[in-house]
């Protein structure tokens, strides 16, 4: 297999062996220029991790199981709400039933 440099035309062929090719489309990224993203000579985007940049998560892995367990606690506390106003009813209607 041969390499070939980047290209920005709208396709580009690399001979994959004497009897087939394999075409690889342009990336059509022309939309991003000015937007901060940066892209190859060939127009692919440009993915990894910055020299001199800190890498790290957008989520508080302690937020998120607190806020977890919130709305565990919420929905038992619903439940056993549910469950104390079906025992009432139940109760009423045995009351009424009784008279």
């Amino acid at each position: 297999m041969t390499a070939i440099p980047p290209r920005s035309k709208a396709q580009a062929r690399v001979a994959a062996s004497p009897s087939s090719s394999v075409s690889a489309a342009d990336p059509a990224t022309n939309w991003l220029a000015g937007c901060g993203v940066q892209v190859d000579r060939g127009g692919f985007v440009l993915t990894g991790v910055q020299d001199g940049a800190l890498e790290g998560s957008n989520v508080s892995a302690v937020e998120s199981m607190v806020a977890m367990i919130s709305a565990a606690r919420q929905f038992e506390a619903q439940m056993k709400m549910i469950q104390t106003a079906e025992a009432d009813e139940k109760a009423a209607s045995q009351l009424l039933t009784a008279s």
